[in-house]
């Protein structure tokens, strides 16, 4: 299939190729963009940033197109393997190998839950177990959850998008991702994250473990610090109707 911004590159109109392939793939590379970055500052140093490499000696990278890809691969599925590379460059140049980092204030065991919870996207279950065999076997889960609790609350006070996504590894990419599917993805991600955003934190940790962790109502209480398991269901489902309204409205208007 005929790729225009590639046509025009060929024929050697630098400009006009470059305008096209913005007005084109602006779109899909945005979508790349924010499986990394969140926060709207980073999501557009990185754009600037993809921007500047796949402009670079007259679009060099794009003329390369079929060479890298090995004619295997579409246009548009290469240039998200390209942009994700393109990216993990910035965060590595950026930040090193640094990942993010707990809060201070946490006690030693409140660090190590945090780590497991939302570093290494452990569930709270997985959590505790961990902590038992790594730092106390008499560790109980009553007192698991207290510190539990003291970790989101933590988390709650941390600025949405503030945190450093990890730098990736090459190896954990997917080398064939298919760049159509990425921004349907995308589109539902990031309307349901904003649907998500808009709830109470503690609504939204209550929604996470009852619902994703398949945590206890009585245990989501003591974690959020609501009176009763009534009180989670209660507002969880509300949460979760408003929500649903949330996006059937959006659904609708598009």
């Amino acid at each position: 299939m005929a790729e225009p911004s590639l046509d025009l590159l060929r024929e050697g109109d630098i400009e006009g190729a470059w305008r096209r392939f913005i007005d084109d793939y602006r779109r899909l590379l945005f979508s790349v963009i924010r499986r990394f970055a969140r926060d709207p500052d980073e999501a557009m140093d990185l754009f600037a940033h993809l921007c500047e490499q796949l402009r670079a000696d007259e679009m060099s990278r794009l003329r390369h197109f079929r060479d890298d890809a090995g004619g295997s691969a579409s246009f548009s599925t290469w240039l998200v393997v390209v942009g994700r590379r393109l990216i993990i460059d910035w965060y590595r140049k950026r930040d090193g190998r640094i990942r993010r980092a707990p809060p201070r204030d946490l006690s030693p065991l409140g660090v190590a839950i945090y780590t497991q919870v939302f570093i290494a996207s452990r569930s709270h279950r997985d959590a505790y177990e961990w902590a038992r065999a790594h730092l106390d076997p008499s560790l109980t889960y009553s007192t698991f959850l207290r510190e539990l609790r003291v970790v989101h609350q933590a988390a709650f006070r941390e600025p949405a998008g503030s945190v450093t996504r990890a730098v990736l590894d090459s190896a954990e990419i997917d080398p064939t991702p298919n760049a159509e599917e990425l921004v349907l993805a995308d589109e539902a991600a990031e309307a349901l994250g904003d649907a998500m955003a808009t709830l109470d934190p503690a609504v939204r940790a209550a929604v996470q473990l009852l619902i994703v962790e398949e945590m206890t109502a009585g245990d989501v209480a003591r974690v959020v610090g609501w009176p009763n398991a009534k009180a989670v269901y209660n507002r969880v489902y509300r949460a979760l109707a408003a929500i649903r309204a949330r996006l059937t409205a959006e659904d609708a208007k598009n």
